[in-house]
């Protein structure tokens, strides 16, 4: 039997917090251990085609998959290769995106208001059956939900495997988190193998880093680890976290990866602790040095 593909979906409901450069990066960090990679991008916003610079001259991102959920083009003929970097000890894999957009969420709601148009027994299997697809030719899938509508979210955590929420420390984002936990305990009755990996604090250099934390900040801080201290990620005492960089912003801009050796050092030694350490939850044994 064909082994299937790891899917591991980003999700927050909340926007502006991350979740799109944390799929791009940890889908660069894993092709560049020698993995094969597809990113399956179910945000609306189509961010992934941005990250990646996948439009032409006239600004078309070159939306398919919602031609792929609505089983009009087959996935493995919507998979755009991507440049992967490189990391000194290993051979690169493979590196892939389904770009998304406004018509993906448009066609998982026509979908889930008439399966049997297009041939489904029922909804759950809108983004399911396409990620079946890919088994035997990626190890890893992973999915930029975007801050997705429930419809969407729900066809995107039945076809997920581990979960990880990101979140801005502000008390807006981290209110957040509630909602996708009630959802994770709607999905798990469908799908039992769905796991929370744990909750990526973001850009906390920003608000730890010597700047006094704002009121806001503090409240969000306090609340998250009063009721989901046991979720954050950690390295021993440490929280496993996405650091603020002026450079990222930098890098973002410019279409550079981070991993790239035109980052400096510091910034890669951050941004490699956490894809290390979430490496290590996914169980891979291969260690990135800067």
């Amino acid at each position: 039997m064909t082994q299937k593909p790891t899917t591991l979906t980003v999700y927050l409901r909340k926007g502006g917090i991350g979740k799109t450069t944390l799929v791009a990066l940890l889908g660069q960090f894993l092709a560049a251990l020698g993995f094969r990679v597809a990113i399956v991008d179910l945000d609306r916003q189509g961010s992934q085609t941005a990250v990646f610079d996948l439009v032409d001259e006239a600004g078309r991102g070159g939306e398919i998959l919602h031609l792929v959920l609505k089983r009009r083009v087959d996935i493995l003929a919507a998979l755009v290769p991507v440049a992967v970097p490189r990391l000194a000890g290993h051979e690169p894999g493979e590196l892939y995106v389904v770009p998304g957009g406004p018509q993906t969420a448009e066609a998982i709601e026509d979908i889930a208001a008439n399966p049997v148009r297009y041939k489904m027994p029922d909804t759950l299997d809108v983004v399911r059956g396409p990620i079946a697809q890919l088994a035997g030719h990626v190890d890893f899938v992973l999915i930029d939900m975007g801050p997705s509508d429930q419809v969407t979210a729900l066809a995107g955590l039945v076809a997920t495997d581990r979960l990880l929420i990101p979140t801005t420390m502000d008390y807006l984002s981290v209110t957040s988190i509630a909602p996708v936990i009630d959802e994770v305990d709607v999905v798990q009755q469908v799908n039992p193998a769905l796991e929370v990996l744990g909750i990526v604090p973001m850009m906390t250099r920003y608000y730890f880093g010597g700047l006094r934390k704002s009121q806001n900040v503090q409240a969000g801080e306090e609340f998250l680890m009063a009721n989901y201290g046991e979720l954050v990620l950690r390295e021993g005492k440490a929280m496993l976290d996405f650091p603020y960089h002026e450079e990222v912003n930098k890098a973002t801009w410019a279409g550079i990866s981070l991993l790239s050796e035109e980052v400096s050092k510091p910034v890669r030694a951050d941004v490699l602790r956490l894809l290390n350490g979430l490496a290590a939850r996914l169980e891979i044994q291969a260690v990135a040095h800067v």
